[in-house]
């Protein structure tokens, strides 16, 4: 994950063209497979989506930021644990 970052820092447009399309792409499965779901008529609980936006919320509010970092913590530590949160 760091050579990820490596490069990334280093190739900044490419990195964001890359994430761009990969956003499109995941959207387009995403309808894609929604699409195919209505059509054998599976419906999502509604418990279930709730529960995953609550969970979604509790971890973005519990992401370890840079700026909240104690002084005296390692980077890489800091790194390891904002990566842990990205679900590799």
């Amino acid at each position: 994950m760091k050579q990820i970052s490596y490069w990334a820092k280093e190739h900044v447009w490419q990195s964001r063209v890359l994430i761009i399309l990969v956003y499109i792409l995941l959207n387009v499965i995403g309808i894609f497979t929604g699409k195919l779901l209505t059509e054998i008529n599976v419906t999502v609980p509604a418990l279930y989506s709730i529960a995953c936006i609550i969970f979604t919320i509790a971890l973005w509010i519990g992401y370890p930021y840079r700026q909240n970092a104690k002084p005296g913590v390692r980077s890489s530590v800091l790194y390891t644990r904002r990566k842990l949160f990205d679900f590799h």
